[in-house]
């Protein structure tokens, strides 16, 4: 099966939020009405509720160069075999990362698969430029 990625040089700049639960629902919520967050600007935690749960959450950077994206099919395939084509509906370069109770830590999922992506860049990437390139990552 191909897919096809379109590109939207006009795409909007998203606040994205990764969340530590399913959400059986694919469409428009009212999350600036319901999901309120709160910021300690000196530790750099967020706090919210959802569903009544306490959340706790940190601001996670892309890595330098990269850029998140939303993706959108705009027309479903009806088969496997049939080529897909997705839109890009958004990006991002920063997201809010989400764990119940305490802010997730440098151990945290996403958190290694961000730091996954900086390591990679630096073994395959151009002998000319030895400098990795840097996120704001937490180091807790």
């Amino acid at each position: 099966m191909e897919i096809t990625v379109e590109h939207n040089t006009r795409a909007a700049q998203l606040a994205m939020h990764s969340l530590p639960c399913s959400i059986d629902h694919n469409g428009p919520a009212n999350i600036s009405s319901y999901f309120l967050v709160e910021s300690d600007t000196a530790s750099g935690v967020h706090a919210a509720k959802f569903r009544g749960r306490q959340l706790a959450g940190i601001t996670a950077q892309v890595p330098s160069g990269l850029v998140g994206a939303l993706l959108r099919e705009s027309r479903p395939a009806l088969t496997d075999q049939e080529a897909r084509t997705l839109d890009v509906a958004g990006q991002f370069r920063e997201f809010t990362l989400w764990n119940l109770e305490t802010p997730p830590t440098a151990q945290a999922d996403m958190m290694r698969a961000l730091h996954a992506i900086e390591v990679a860049a630096i073994l395959h990437g151009n002998d000319d430029d030895p400098q990795p390139p840097q996120s704001e990552t937490p180091s807790a």
